[in-house]
């Protein structure tokens, strides 16, 4: 039986999965929820389908009776299913996890930009203070690797991905264009052939859910 990805109907947390998963070749299940009525998720599937913690994303892989949550214990399950998607050697590992945690920080900082009932007034100081040092640093860290663990792929590459190309489509002229090295880094995950066959085909569905300052709509 093929698992099941379960999230709402936007990009957000769950579409690095997807392109996890399309990556393995793992068929799926994507199963997607409205978020304008969610009534499908929060009255009949969040309490019933047994997780410990519920939320979304979630992952059912029945044939291994396994029930997860959240993006990044998803994500660790999935690559420790392939080898070397974690890491090939102890420091691409070391690599893919202080990597790990750096973006889960940048999203985070960007999600909370996005909530905040002031982001027209500290839009700007986010750009300079945080995102751009961030980008340096970020583009410094993969320096002239062709991924961010080293010589393949592992699953942090695919989180880097749709952070940064949400970025860049929020911001154009902060991403891309002031750090070349995550441009080239981005055009060789997009080019790896399982990911330019799903981009090709992906719903056009938002970055964001609706409640977000930007990236709720397409």
């Amino acid at each position: 039986m093929a698992p099941t990805l379960g999230y709402w109907n936007i990009r957000g947390k769950g579409e690095p999965i997807r392109l996890l998963l399309t990556y393995t070749g793992t068929k799926f299940e994507d199963k997607r929820y409205s978020p304008s009525s969610s009534d499908d998720w929060f009255k009949r599937d969040k309490q019933s389908l047994g997780f410990d913690f519920p939320n979304l994303p979630y992952y059912i892989d029945d044939d291994n009776d396994v029930k997860l949550t959240q993006q990044l214990a998803i994500c660790r399950y999935i690559a420790g299913k392939h080898q070397g998607l974690s890491g090939q050697s102890g420091e691409e590992q070391r690599r893919v996890n202080v990597v790990e945690q750096q973006l889960t920080e940048m999203s985070s900082q960007f999600s909370q930009l996005m909530l905040h009932p002031d982001y027209d007034t500290i839009k700007a100081d986010y750009l300079e203070k945080r995102l751009s040092p961030s980008l340096q640093l970020l583009g410094k860290f993969l320096g002239d690797r062709p991924f961010l663990a080293g010589q393949t792929v592992t699953y942090v590459d695919f989180i880097a991905f749709e952070l940064l190309e949400k970025l860049n489509a929020w911001q154009p002229l902060e991403v891309y264009s002031k750090v070349d090295k995550l441009k080239q880094f981005t055009s060789r995950v997009r080019s790896l052939p399982s990911i330019a066959n799903y981009l090709l085909t992906a719903p056009n569905v938002p970055f964001n859910g609706p409640h977000f300052k930007w990236g709720g709509s397409v």
